[in-house]
């Protein structure tokens, strides 16, 4: 195991035996795994140490080569350090990481080189790696979320800089950085780069993503890129020269930020100085604070869309209530405005006989609607002047530069506009009725999303002026019907039966076109003029009316005109005069044009069913109540939400069947009566659905009254936010076991600090043995940190939550029973409670005085990989005389709460003198489904800010 080159022809036998034994002296010594390989890679000799948990045994790897025997992972870390000793003669330190039956251990290999052999010195540095380094970077990423937690959702730029300038402290990096790709990959955006030195920041650059493939490449699939050094480094040497050695940059620490699966953005972190290695710690965290970043940008994208919900559902609200253009086209433009921060919008309308346009809402642009009043239409009158003779979507990215905003650059420049989208609002027949516009004060493009929200914002605009138009155009006819009644412009027939002849007035005739000589005066002659579609059902009403069967005769029909038109009339009339059997003799009747009636009428249905396959694609749930709140209309987005079809809950007042929910019946009968009084009314209360699950449901709800003021309809629209409800119930309980956890963990470490130095008069030694039981009190939070509360072996998670509790060799904690993997939902639970368990004991219990003992003791029934059951017992003795207390702190509420609520098991606390017991019984099989919050979690919303929640 001697390098042979070290020898020279002089040496004699006995001189190279004593160098033999000295240097296997000296291996032997060392405490380390040892590796000799040639400068190959292949693997010579090697000194074995016990206890080292590797791939396999040392000795297996003589003769083979490293990428025969390493993992892809260690075998990247070791290679390149390992060639660089090879081939320069310089010692390499590389720190790596490997994994066995879950847990992490990470190494040390020290590399050097002797001649034409490499040796390798293995150290295991697990311990030192998740002491000081571990926990900062566990508790910065812990300051991440509590800051995230008191900033608005919708501050999305707060929440980024909140992040990056944490990290860059954390990792003492010069700048720190959120890159956003574009929608089609090409490019990378920066708005502004942290710089620590400075804390201030700088303005951001934009990079063509053409420029570096591999570097993209690698991020599609990395879960960090870790570049050492940016100009060796294959992935970052792309723009090395171009970003990196202007700036000073030597090494970059990379994380991809994903939504959706999708890569989204980069979180970049940039080192100036002497090349810097990352360690596994600090790649880890900068991955963990990457997903911070997606939560922050898919809250945000949450947040916005519920946000254009809520104004779709208002501009449709609008429709439905019959209010004025400009309200519900205001509301279009705020829906606009909404999807596109920062820009501003128009709608003007076409007026075709004119050639010009009319703005008729823009909110945010004072003065603009009278700055556009009778605007010519033609090619040089922007991008609305454009869009509407073309018909098309009209965008310039700079207005400054183009020729058709000429005439309205004084316009531009007194509203700020640099970049113009326009999109043209077209009828159901494709015809143009005016454009929605925005504006941007900064030159631009629109991108796809940005476009498909213009246009759905031009699709409803179009649906509204339709609608609008064509009420407006329905009142005009039935002015026309009443003037026409007023002035006798009802054609008038008259019908002779025995003489099988039918009288016709002028205006008859002139109605389809004739004089009144041209028509045909008998019955089969009328009849032949009637559409054949429209004929049997014509006699079979006449019919019912001669057989006496009706008091009068009324049908609306299609007849033909002179020059083959069809127009629609109203046929009405009646028997005058029968016979003694009961036979008609004469009838007498009017006939009224109504085609543009039933042309309006027409395309009024067509608007409906639109408005109303539109209101159908929302998510809300629609429910029509009559004025005793019996459901007139369930649609199957209210099917989908609580269950029930329409068939089973039409004519059911919402108090017929459980419903609403029992604790929230009596607010709903009040809001009722609130409803009917307002008018309109928004509130949040839970329901059941058809299974019996509580749904979470915001209602909207409005009220139709007639003249009298009384109410004839009720309208809910109605979103399902039981998974909203979940995440505030959620968050709250985080927020209070955070509270609590922090006061019983400094609780636990003062009692800790007074039982050491209760028992130990050295401050070396109390130091030692202080420091060791805090240390094993931060690796169990850090375990649970690390697994983030997937669940772990019940064995493990007694001994690690515990073990800050007991001194090495003392038998004062026993814990007994057999191994068994709980599940994720019951991990976190249980946990808790035995961690509040021994807090408890240690500041009031067994365990606060030096003869105290506790006994946790536990059986399953089931496999250990799949427990279907669990017992649990804690027992106190030895310790101060126990009594039940007169109150419960949130202590004792979470180690009974958090099982009986969390997981549906059954907990027993029992206070003997003796010593306190506590038992819990828990099912593992299947979840517990929450209907309502814990008790510990109520208790802590109810109180104040000023009063202890302990």
């Amino acid at each position: 195991m001697v390098d042979d080159d070290a020898r020279t022809p002089a040496d004699g036998p006995r001189e190279q035996d004593s160098d033999h034994s000295l240097s296997r002296a000296l291996l032997e010594a060392i405490p380390d795994l040892v590796f000799f390989q040639d400068l190959e890679g292949r693997y010579i000799d090697c000194k074995e140490c016990t206890g080292y948990p590797l791939l396999s045994k040392p000795s297996e790897f003589i003769g083979r080569m490293m990428d025969e025997v390493l993992p892809p992972a260690i075998l990247a870390a070791v290679r390149e350090p390992f060639e660089h000793v090879a081939r320069t003669g310089e010692p390499q330190t590389v720190i790596y990481r490997h994994i066995r039956d879950g847990e992490t251990f990470y190494y040390e290999a020290r590399l050097a080189r002797s001649g034409d052999r490499i040796i390798t010195i293995v150290r295991d540095v697990t311990v030192q790696h998740r002491s000081a380094r571990s926990r900062k970077l566990l508790l910065e990423h812990q300051a991440v979320l509590v800051g995230l937690e008191r900033t608005s959702s919708d501050d999305i730029r707060h929440s980024l800089r909140l992040i990056l300038e944490t990290a860059a402290e954390t990792l003492q990096v010069e700048r720190a950085a959120f890159w956003r790709l574009n929608d089609t990959h090409t490019e990378l955006a920066c708005d502004e780069i942290f710089v620590l030195s400075s804390r201030s920041y700088a303005p951001g650059v934009t990079l063509d993503t053409s420029l570096a493939p591999r570097y993209f490449e690698a991020m599609d699939k990395a879960y960090t890129i870790p570049a050492h050094d940016v100009f060796t480094d294959p992935r970052t040497s792309e723009f090395s020269e171009t970003y990196a050695e202007p700036l000073g940059i030597t090494s970059m620490l990379d994380a991809p930020v994903r939504r959706q699966g999708r890569l989204a953005g980069v979180l970049c972190f940039e080192h100036v100085g002497p090349a810097r290695t990352w360690s596994l710690e600090e790649q880890e965290f900068v991955a963990s604070i990457a997903d911070l970043v997606t939560i922050v940008l898919e809250t945000a994208a949450r947040t916005q869309l519920e946000q254009v919900r809520t104004d779709e559902i208002r501009t449709l609200k609008f429709l439905s209530l019959g209010r004025n253009m400009d309200q519900v086209l205001g509301s279009v433009v705020e829906l606009v405005e909404r999807q596109m921060p920062g820009s501003r919008a128009s709608i003007q309308l076409f007026d075709p006989e004119k050639m010009v346009l009319n703005c008729l809402a823009a909110p945010s642009l004072p003065g603009f609607s009278e700055l556009l009043t009778d605007f010519p239409v033609n090619e040089e009158s922007g991008c609305c002047g454009r869009a509407v003779l073309c018909n098309m979507v009209v965008c310039v990215e700079d207005v400054l530069k183009d020729d058709r905003w000429v005439p309205l650059l004084d316009v531009a420049r007194q509203y700020e506009i640099r970049s113009c989208w326009s999109h043209p609002i077209r009828s159901p027949d494709g015809s143009v009725l005016g454009t929605i516009s925005t504006y941007s004060p900064e030159p631009g493009l629109p991108s796809t999303v940005e476009l498909e929200n213009l246009e759905h914002a031009a699709n409803i605009a179009g649906i509204a002026i339709n609608r609008l138009r064509v009420e407006e155009e329905l009142q005009n006819s039935r002015e026309r019907f009443s003037l026409a009644l007023e002035g006798t412009s009802l054609g008038i027939w008259d019908a002779d039966f025995p003489g099988n002849r039918v009288y016709i007035d002028e205006r008859w005739a002139t109605m389809l076109g004739y004089d009144v000589d041209e028509v045909g005066h008998t019955f089969e002659s009328r009849l032949a003029m009637i559409h054949p579609a429209d004929l049997p059902s014509v006699l079979e009403v006449w019919q019912a009316h001669i057989e006496g069967r009706t008091p009068s005769y009324q049908s609306e029909y299609r007849m033909r005109c002179k020059n083959g038109d069809w127009i629609w009339i109203e046929d009405r009339g009646r028997v005058v005069r029968r016979d003694a059997e009961g036979q008609p003799l004469r009838a007498s009747g009017t006939h009224l044009d109504i085609t543009d009636r039933m042309t309006s009428e027409s395309r009024l249905r067509e608007l409906n069913r639109m408005l109303l396959l539109h209101i159908e694609n929302t998510p809300m749930g629609i429910v029509e109540w009559s004025p005793n709140f019996e459901i007139r209309r369930w649609t199957p987005q209210a099917e989908r939400i609580f269950g029930w079809s329409e068939e089973e809950v039409i004519g059911r007042s919402f108090e017929d069947w459980r419903f609403v929910h029992d604790d929230d019946i009596e607010l709903v009968r009040t809001r009722v009566l609130d409803l009917k009084r307002d008018g309109t009314l928004i509130m949040r209360n839970r329901n059941y659905d058809r299974d019996g699950r509580v749904v979470y449901c915001e209602w909207y709800n409005s009220c139709l009254y007639d003249d009298a003021g009384d109410p004839i309809s009720f309208l809910s629209l109605i979103l399902d936010v039981t998974e909203r409800a979940h995440a505030d119930q959620q968050q709250a309980l985080m927020v209070a076991e955070l509270n609590h956890r922090v006061k019983n963990n400094l609780a636990t470490v003062l009692a800790l600090a007074d039982q050491t130095a209760a028992r130990i008069d050295n401050f070396e030694a109390f130091r030692v043995s202080f420091l060791g039981r805090v240390n094993a009190l931060l690796r169990t939070h850090s375990l649970l940190a690390e697994t983030r509360w997937r669940g772990m072996h019940l064995g493990e998670m007694t001994r690690l939550t515990l073990e800050a509790f007991w001194e090495p060799g003392s038998s004062r904690i026993t814990t007994r029973g057999p191994n068994c993997l709980l599940p994720a939902r019951s991990a976190s639970p249980l946990c808790m409670a035995l961690h509040e368990l021994a807090a408890n004991a240690a500041k009031y219990g067994a365990l606060s005085v030096p003869e105290g003992q506790v006994v946790v003791e536990w059986t399953i029934t089931g496999v250990e990989d799949a427990p279907e059951t669990l017992t649990l017992t804690w027992t106190e003795s030895n310790g101060p005389v126990v009594s039940e207390p007169d109150r419960r702190g949130l202590g004792t509420m979470l180690i009974k709460d958090s099982i009986e609520f969390e997981l549906g098991g059954t907990v027993e606390l029992e206070y003997p003198s003796a010593g306190f017991r506590y038992r819990v019984f828990v099912d593992l099989r299947s979840p517990r489904v929450h209907t309502a919050p814990t008790p510990a979690v109520a208790s802590v919303r109810m109180r104040s800010g000023h009063e202890s929640t302990t």
